[in-house]
């Protein structure tokens, strides 16, 4: 790895994901091929301290994304989605409307708008845009304030 997993909370999380349920040799390898033997317990309790700490704030972006990459890492598609669901109930309007303005003016950048928000791969996706379909569709006042938002931010991004 090039970048230092104390200071890049993304490396860190993908890696420590790829460790889940390997026995102490296999993950020592992974550690090892990684090249981060050097640096990883000390990255690994400084980024444990951090989800705590974010967990006692009521900061859940990135313990949602840890738990996205883990849950992608065992294959668990089930745990993804209600992971993407889960962060996608903490959004407000303006974060989803400013997500779909983004995504139509950017269609290129699909992956790495969504990756942006900590939600990769196609369930976790469908998840949030199930999330937000239902809200929308149950409160035409916040229907209303989307509608409204998705247009500022879409004459904005076209501006760029």
């Amino acid at each position: 790895m090039t970048c230092s997993l104390m200071t890049d909370f993304e490396a860190w999380a993908r890696l420590s994901a790829r460790l889940l349920r390997r026995g102490p040799l296999d993950g020592a390898r992974v550690i090892r091929d990684a090249g981060v033997e050097h640096e990883w317990h000390a990255a690994d309790a400084h980024w444990y301290g951090e989800l705590v700490q974010d967990a006692e704030s009521g900061r859940w972006d990135r313990i949602e994304r840890y738990r996205m990459l883990c849950a992608q890492s065992r294959g668990d598609r089930s745990s993804n989605a209600e992971a993407a669901r889960a962060a996608a109930r903490r959004w407000r309007v303006e974060d989803y409307a400013w997500l779909c303005a983004e995504l139509e003016r950017f269609p290129e950048r699909t992956d790495a708008i969504w990756n942006a928000r900590g939600v990769g791969g196609e369930v976790a996706r469908q998840a949030v845009r199930e999330v937000w379909k239902g809200a929308l569709d149950a409160d035409g006042e916040l229907r209303a304030r989307f509608d409204e938002l998705v247009d500022g931010y879409r004459e904005m991004l076209q501006r760029r």
